[in-house]
Parts: structure tokens; sequence; C-alpha cells
């Protein structure tokens, strides 16, 4: 199975994890799609058995792992060598981080072994991958919302959690740095954050609330009033 016929690993939602039942396959699928760390089950060989929404995404983008006929492989060459090497310590029931030699948003995977037969040995290889931002935007968004923020105070607080100086943010928004500055001070008093940091570090452990649920093959679309 190349990677443009998805097929069964659905481009609409997580992978089907056969023999639970249409409604223990809709739950599960559902309940994976909602975690923002991709998640991507594979046999100790590498093929893909599951992956959930986020974790399609990272493979979707093939700058760090890619599928070729159903397997999973590194992107370059050059990361073979440990991409297999973390493969076969995560078959053997050991724990192993492979970065990649990439620019990616998310460089780097966690594998480890997560399904044992009656013998105790590995069949099945979890990877995890980073999350693709510090903050969901409607996690944000709501953040912003409960604690009465502007909308110019939410895009500021956005583009803190995108890692822009308050000189980036003013040049981006065509206004002065001193403005920028007086809608942090703001931020900060609504959210009674002493600083930037403890506000960034509060944002950071915000539960995901995902834009748009995928399982079951069909898209669904969250409105959020």
């Amino acid at each position: 199975m190349g990677f443009n016929d998805l097929g069964e690993i659905g481009r609409a939602g997580t992978t089907r994890a056969r023999g639970l039942g249409s409604v223990a396959d809709d739950l599960f699928g559902a309940l994976l799609d909602e975690i923002d760390y991709g998640l991507i089950v594979m046999s100790r060989d590498a093929q893909l058995t599951l992956a959930n929404a986020a974790g399609q995404q990272f493979l979707s983008t093939g700058a760090c792992l890619r599928l070729i006929d159903g397997h999973i492989a590194p992107a370059k060459s050059a990361s073979l060598g440990k991409w297999r090497r973390a493969l076969e310590l995560a078959a053997r029931g050991g724990r192993r981080m492979v970065v990649f030699d990439t620019d990616a948003a998310i460089p780097a995977i966690a594998l480890c072994g997560v399904a044992l037969d009656d013998g105790g040995n590995v069949e099945r290889v979890l990877a995890i991958t980073g999350r693709a931002s510090s903050c969901e935007a409607l996690s944000l968004h709501n953040f912003g919302r409960e604690h009465e923020l502007t909308p110019t105070e939410q895009r500021v607080l956005a583009a803190l959690t995108a890692e822009h100086s308050p000189a980036e943010i003013a040049r981006i928004h065509g206004v002065s740095e001193s403005t920028v500055r007086t809608q942090i001070k703001s931020v900060l008093a609504k959210t009674q954050a002493p600083t930037i940091r403890h506000l960034l570090l509060r944002v950071t452990r915000l539960p995901p609330v995902r834009s748009m649920a995928v399982g079951g093959g069909n898209n669904r679309d969250i409105a959020w009033n």
C-alpha cells in the first residue's frame, strides 16, 4: 500500500482495530483522535497497524517517516541505521528516542513495545510523536475566553506561545512595541500570571481541545460557541 492510497488507515480517521466490534471501534478511534500526540502502532518489522489522527498527520508530512507498501521507514536513508536499532530495542521490550536530521516541527519520536504474546514477547511497537504546537488553537481560545481576553490580547497570547518576542509581535501586527507590552501586561493581569514564563507554562499544560475530531471514516466538525 503506497502512502497516497491510504485505504483502511484512512485520511478521515484512526486506523481501525480489528475484532472489537463497530461500536467499540468507533469509540476507540474517537478517543485516540482527541489525543494531540501522534500514536503509531506497528508490527516488529514496522508494518503499520494503527495511527490516530495526529499520527497520520505526522506521517503525511514525510519529513521524518514515510509509509512504503504498508511499512514505516525513515524519510532519509541516513536515519535507517538508528531507526532499525531503535525498532529492534523496542521489539525486545526496551525504549528509545529517535531524533531525525530534519528541521520539521516534530523532529523526534519515542519507541516502545506495547503488546505481548502469551510468552511475554513483544508483538507490537508504539511510536509516539511530540505535539505539533505547544497548545492547540482552540485550547488557547477557550483559555482566553475564560479570562475575558480581548481579540487583540488573544492574538498577542497566541504569538507568545509561538515564541515571538514583543518586538516581533509589534512588527507582525503593525503597532509599536510599547503597545504590545501594554497588551501583555493586561493579559498577565487578567490571567493572574506573575510573568510571561509562568503564563506560557500554564498554557502548555492546558488539555487539548482539537478543532476537529475524526473517526469512523467520516469527518465530524465540532462547533465551539
